[in-house]
């Protein structure tokens, strides 16, 4: 009787939850999902004890419930990714907001890993706050930092050929990699690399990879 209403209760809340990860939540969301989590990940335990021919099913349970709780993670973070773009947006030129943005940005880092187009978002906020603090003109160009970006890619794999892709960037698209290293000491030491890596990276070496990508950039052979 115990593993049959642990059986039902867990499939029933797993249920609830894959619907409630499918859109980005924020941290209290993630806290609430995360605890609702480890009470199934304990009922399931506690089930497979009780039946020891389902261990089998309960071990797939616990496998979703790791995959869930990753997923919740990731819609958390995906809510702090919006929640610091539309904090960029609406940043007043004052030096307690650009304060708090920065404080934002820092404490993020520090709790998650983002992907590198999801550090652009975090690049361009940088630059955005910069600017108004400077009181420059925005008009931040995305194009440009996608061209930044790709070399940050590259270099993961192949300095040599970052270094030349690197050689290629515009003024304006060599300026966005500041705002990726200030987002991430990974990235700058990333970048360190690139530009100190061995010169032997020949245009004919790469030409078969490069094809067109903006006016501010370079591009990619995709």
């Amino acid at each position: 009787m115990v593993s049959q209403i642990g059986t039902q209760a867990c499939y029933d809340l797993l249920h609830v939850i894959e619907h409630q990860v499918e859109k980005p939540m924020n941290a209290q969301e993630g806290k609430a999902l995360h605890h609702a989590l480890e009470m199934i990940d304990q009922l399931a335990h506690v089930a497979s004890r009780v039946n020891i021919f389902a261990k089998d099913y309960f071990q797939e349970i616990h496998d979703q419930i790791v995959k869930l709780y990753g997923e919740v993670d990731t819609r958390v973070m995906e809510f702090e990714i919006l929640s610091i773009a539309e904090e960029a947006k609406e940043l007043q030129n004052s030096a307690a907001a650009i304060n708090s943005l920065q404080a934002h940005i820092h404490c993020f880092l520090e709790a998650y890993c983002p992907s590198l187009a999801q550090r652009r978002v975090l690049a361009m906020a940088l630059e955005r706050a910069d600017k108004i603090a400077d009181g420059e003109d925005i008009d931040t160009d995305e194009l440009a930092y996608m061209a930044a970006e790709a070399v940050l890619e590259e270099g993961i794999d192949d300095l040599q050929y970052a270094r030349y892709l690197l050689r290629q960037l515009s003024p304006e698209a060599r300026e966005k990699l500041k705002y990726y290293a200030r987002a991430s000491q990974g990235i700058k030491d990333l970048l360190h690399d690139i530009e100190t890596t061995a010169n032997d990276a020949s245009a004919s070496r790469f030409q078969d990879k490069i094809v067109p990508f903006s006016n501010n950039g370079i591009g990619i052979q995709v």
